[in-house]
């Protein structure tokens, strides 16, 4: 971990799930930025070098999560993609950007915990012992963590 807070992006259009999102993070003691969309991301003019983890909803109105990673060039590695479309496609998308996970709406606060932990490099408190209940990661053999 570095001297500057660990700082996470969340981009989803759901505002009581991006604020329940921000807030359980923060109270792990993680730095967020919530945006609506991929368009008020981009119009912030934030180099993606600032964040340590993108939560990225990749059905979004207007730009999708999948078009904001391609267009801005966020890192799979840095990525937890989240989507009430749980369809091949969607998963395909992900696995296509080697995605950190894939997490299926709805899901427990503690499975995006146990998420953020793996592209951050180190558990956060109430993560540890929990499952990605529905998540995967494209290193998994069988498709689940």
């Amino acid at each position: 971990m570095s001297d500057r807070s660990t700082r996470v992006v969340i981009v989803e259009d759901d505002a009581s799930l991006r604020r329940a999102m921000q807030r359980l993070l923060q109270v792990c003691g993680l730095s967020t930025d919530a945006y609506e969309s991929a368009e008020c991301y981009v119009d912030a003019g934030v180099a993606i070098d600032d964040y340590d983890c993108f939560v990225l909803d990749l059905h979004l109105p207007g730009m999708s999560g999948v078009e904001m990673m391609d267009r801005c060039a966020i890192p799979g590695a840095k990525t937890v993609c989240i989507t009430a479309y749980d369809d091949d496609a969607s998963r395909l998308a992900a696995r296509q950007r080697s995605v950190a996970a894939f997490l299926p709406k709805p899901f427990q606060g503690d499975a995006l915990l146990v998420c953020v932990s793996d592209v951050i490099g180190y558990r956060l408190s109430g993560a540890s012992g929990h499952e990605r209940s529905g998540a995967w990661s494209p290193g998994s053999t069988t498709g689940q963590v």
